[in-house]
């Protein structure tokens, strides 16, 4: 009858929910797991389930890429937009060779930690000998990603999930991330050209990535790996390689969350803790909460900085965040 069916199908649902659970906490382990071609749609979605477990808008992601190099230096004068411009002409004509994402609740467990090793081919792509030397030095292998690395097609395509971007994203972590923003949002667009200006880029970011923080802001003196030895986070995996470095820079902003280094500089941070210690975030839930609830994958459009692409998308909540210099 109809409460058979009912109770069947609620026993398929929580038998389900615990299968997941369990995935979930299997994943919650600081071993950085090697993503090719080969079992990319296994471990993206992997990494979907982590943030879903993690609490999705509530999780914290970490990211860090490897790339070539530097076509173009950055400007030591002229401002904003002339940094920028070395920025938009370097990943324009340079790949991203690994993206590196490690994600965290709320609370600070780890969920997982993952290298997704992307297709390039020292053979044509363009690179610096210096910076391909010296990631061979990490241990990245340039023949493996010729042959099994992950296409920047079929990655950018998965990565457009409501649990990683838009409206309902988590709080984006890095650390100096100018260009891994750059190259992420890259590999989002299928490999669009950056927009001209500035500002343009920062509106795209922002609408991907509402919530954005960046380690360097706060942390100004030292490297990612001087700041870990500080604090006394120990490396898992090889230095220069993303995974690695996702979960430094995760870790790292846990333990200075955790030691309340963000106190003494009077300026925001993304969590506080309340009287009774329990961590809050400090985010612009006024701006947006209240519309994140009608909100659905079938009425969010993907930022563009072109006219005919842009779909009126106009939404408050994607001016929040500043650009991060």
């Amino acid at each position: 009858g109809p409460d058979g069916g009912q109770g069947r199908r609620a026993a398929v649902a929580m038998a389900a929910d615990e299968t997941m659970r369990e995935k979930w906490q299997a994943l919650g382990v600081k071993e950085v797991r090697e993503v090719w071609a080969r079992n990319f749609e296994a471990e993206i979605s992997n990494l979907m389930l982590s943030v879903g477990a993690a609490g999705g808008a509530r999780a914290i992601v970490a990211l860090d890429t490897e790339f070539p190099g530097f076509l173009y230096e950055t400007p030591r004068t002229g401002g904003k937009e002339a940094k920028y411009g070395a920025l938009r002409s370097n990943v324009d004509k340079l790949s991203p060779i690994q993206l590196g994402i490690a994600v965290a609740g709320a609370e600070g467990a780890v969920r997982g930690v993952w290298c997704f090793n992307m297709c390039f081919d020292v053979d044509v792509d363009l690179h610096t000998e210096e910076s391909v030397n010296f990631l061979r030095r990490a241990g990245i292998n340039f023949v493996r990603h010729k042959k099994e690395g992950i296409s920047s097609v079929d990655f950018g395509r998965r990565l457009r999930c409501p649990l990683l971007v838009g409206p309902l994203a988590p709080l984006w972590l890095t650390f100096s991330g100018d260009y891994d923003f750059g190259y992420l949002l890259k590999v989002l667009t299928i490999g669009t050209q950056l927009p001209g200006a500035v500002a343009l880029f920062d509106g795209m970011v922002s609408g991907y990535m509402p919530r954005r923080f960046d380690l360097q802001d706060m942390l100004t003196q030292g490297s990612l790996e001087s700041l870990g030895t500080k604090f006394g986070i120990r490396r898992h995996g090889s230095a220069h390689t993303a995974g690695s470095d996702a979960l430094l820079t995760l870790e790292l902003y846990l333990k200075a969350r955790e030691e309340n280094v963000w106190l003494s500089s009077g300026e925001w941070a993304p969590w506080s803790a309340d009287a009774s210690g329990m961590w809050n975030y400090n985010t612009w839930d006024s701006v947006w909460s209240s519309e994140a609830s009608d909100w659905n994958s079938n009425t969010w459009r993907i930022p563009s900085h072109t006219s005919e692409q842009n779909h009126g998308f106009n939404d408050p909540r994607t001016s929040q965040a500043a650009w991060l210099w």
